[in-house]
């Protein structure tokens, strides 16, 4: 993965926000990660996920690639 990662959320009313880019600048291979979770129950989270770029795995370090998921987060991220 890269070098240099940051990760920032936010909470606007129910929703957290969050965003996560990383870079690495002796490949000059990077990436960026946006997420939208909102609450389904009490410890139950939907959760909506975009990420552009490369190393999102260690199977495809060096391919670039943009990938949708759409899940459950069973903890908060705050």
């Amino acid at each position: 993965m890269g070098y240099y990662r940051l990760k920032v959320g936010y909470q606007l009313g129910e929703a957290i926000l969050s965003a996560q880019g990383q870079y690495n600048w002796n490949t000059g291979y990077g990436g960026a990660e946006l997420g939208v979770s909102y609450p389904i129950t009490k410890h139950v989270r939907a959760y909506t996920q975009i990420y552009s770029g490369y190393g999102e795995s260690l199977i495809d370090y060096n391919f670039n690639q943009t990938r949708v998921g759409v899940g459950l987060m069973l903890n908060d991220l705050f």
